[in-house]
């Protein structure tokens, strides 16, 4: 009786309808199809192969996933549309996971190469989105659309069209939301925005994403954001060009952006802010890492205009222009207060790290404090009726880590260490890596804080080598790589510190810090890693049972 119950509730309550699970192609030949006969709820699983087709949700909320990942399933579509359609007001419950996405064309309205977001808010995972075209977001378009863009490669994709057209790799327009997190995007072309573009009262979230080797022929040959609010946090933008226009790692035009946490390097561009370009809008910068970026003509770390700025603990460093004599410039920005920040080698022919002028409505004002600044305050030219105010600046080399190698790590005799301002305004909790801001007496300089940190410099290739490098106490012995099988989904405390490695371990010991305060060990990445293969790491610094002994951060390598 009881069961004859349970299955009549069944039957006459739909919110209690048992879900299915479908298989292409076992239950049908196409992705199509199977979705046609899905309901809400079901999960479509599709067996490796290439299926050459164009997919539509059609407001489905279903899981759409691959058996065996991207790297074996393919959808293909065949140069005859966008690839996936996400138009009708599809929610988070919409899925697509684990395919190659490519040989797609944005015809309809020239949004969408790959997969075209209208009016709906899908999750977006773990696919290679590859080689599409359109006019607006050749890899992904977003329009009126907040989806969750996560642990994706976005490459290859080539927006085509009007010189207004953008993205390369992601286009935003038209009060979009989405969340872009976690993403490889690299080598996609764009007139602008060759990774990203953002415009049109959109509010992104950028957040994790390694944004590398993309291009543009006008701005933002990673980011482009025009009228738009924005955080951009905790990405390595690195590598990007823009041929003929502003801001080669991050453009911001007419936006209130957030940016923290970011390492913007080897960025170029041909006409100013090789690293940033920013006019008309508020923007914090923190934490930010913003090195060896060059330009041709203009600024080549950042240039802003008639804007209000905040910057708390940067680090600007190396950047070069050919042309210029500036590495920051600032031009008819009424307020901009800088804390904690250090500007070194980065003048232009004639060498001025800052530069302030005026425009037709604003003078420059400048509050900086407790910074380095190479030259001291004979390091910042003013021009026309602009002015600075000055207090606690320090002209003395950081002593970075090693400056041809890129390593911006400050050393354990840094003239930065404990020399920032506590009290600054937006003084943030962690440094750009995560490690604590004030460990010691006081806030250091820069975007590194002097914490014991492990981590890698090289690319990661079987057989090659890697220099591994341990950040700790001068003379603090031993020091002890840990190599664990996996990663604890909640860290075990001790009282070294957060342990986040599973065993079984292998334990290497070395000797001790030395003075510099980094240690630094080349080792042969084994030949055995496979490809995307995580590999977990932690630094163990000092004796057991020491107080003073300390457990470094969570590294995880990846073979390439």
């Amino acid at each position: 009786m009881k069961s004859m119950l349970i299955l009549c509730f069944l039957l006459i309550n739909p919110a209690t309808a048992l879900t299915d699970t479908i298989f292409v192609p076992d239950d049908f030949a196409t992705i199509q199809d199977a979705i046609d006969a899905s309901a809400k709820g079901d999960t479509v699983i599709v067996r490796p192969g290439t299926y050459v087709e164009n997919i539509d949700f059609i407001g489905k909320e279903i899981v759409l996933k691959s058996e065996k990942g991207p790297a074996v399933t393919t959808i293909d579509g065949n140069q005859s549309g966008s690839v996936v359609n996400f138009e009708n007001w599809e929610g988070p419950d919409a899925v697509i996971d684990g395919f190659t996405i490519t040989n797609g064309v944005g015809v309809i309205d020239g949004f969408g190469g790959g997969i075209r977001c209208l009016w709906s808010a899908p999750v977006i995972a773990h696919n290679w989105i590859v080689a599409n075209e359109a006019g607006h977001g050749a890899g992904i378009s977003c329009w009126a659309a907040s989806p969750v863009i996560h642990d994706n490669r976005i490459l290859q994709n080539i927006q085509i069209g009007t010189p207004s057209s953008a993205g390369g790799g992601i286009a935003i327009l038209n009060y979009s939301n989405p969340t872009i997190s976690e993403n490889e995007i690299t080598q996609n072309q764009a007139i602008n925005g060759g990774g990203i573009s953002c415009g049109w009262c959109s509010r992104p979230l950028i957040e994790g994403n390694t944004i590398f080797d993309n291009s543009a022929y006008s701005s933002g040959g990673g980011i482009s954001i025009v009228s738009s609010d924005s955080e951009v946090r905790q990405n390595r933008i690195i590598g990007n060009t823009t041929s003929l226009g502003k801001g080669g790692g991050l453009y911001c035009d007419r936006a209130d952006s957030i940016v923290v946490d970011n390492e913007i390097i080897g960025n170029e561009c041909s006409d100013g802010g090789g690293g940033i370009y920013f006019s008309e809008g508020e923007l914090i910068l923190t934490n930010n890492m913003i090195a060896d970026n060059q330009t041709n003509f203009g600024t080549s770390a950042l240039f802003g205009a008639e804007s209000t700025i905040l910057m708390v603990n940067n680090t600007f460093a190396q950047n070069v222009s050919a042309w210029s004599d500036y590495g920051v410039a600032l031009g008819g920005c009424p307020n901009v207060e800088i804390h904690n920040t250090i500007f070194w080698s980065n003048a232009g022919p004639n060498g001025f790290e800052i530069a302030l002028s005026s425009s037709t409505t604003n003078d420059t004002r400048l509050a900086i404090w407790n910074s380095i600044v190479e030259g001291g305050q004979n390091g910042i030219e003013v021009h026309g009726g602009s002015s600075f105010y000055a207090s606690g600046i320090i002209d003395a080399d950081p002593l970075f880590a090693d400056r041809a190698a890129g390593d911006f790590h400050i050393r354990a005799d840094s003239p930065a260490r404990d020399q920032g301002n506590i009290g600054a305004s937006g003084l943030p909790w962690n440094d750009f890596e995560g490690d604590p801001r004030v460990p010691a007496a006081t806030v250091d300089i820069g975007a590194d804080e002097f914490h014991t940190h492990l981590y890698a410099l090289g690319e990661v290739i079987p057989g090659n080598s890697i220099v591994v490098k341990v950040v700790g106490a001068p003379g603090a012995a031993p020091v002890r790589i840990l190599a664990g099988t996996g990663v604890r989904i909640d860290p075990l405390y001790t009282m070294y510190g957060d342990f986040y490695l599973e065993g079984p371990l292998n334990v290497f010991t070395f000797g001790p810090i030395p003075p510099e305060g980094i240690f630094t060990h080349t080792a042969t990445v084994p030949v055995s890693w496979a490809s995307g293969d995580a590999h977990p790491f932690q630094a163990l610094v000092g004796t057991w049972g020491n107080p003073g002994t300390e457990l470094s951060n969570l590294m995880v390598l990846s073979a390439d």
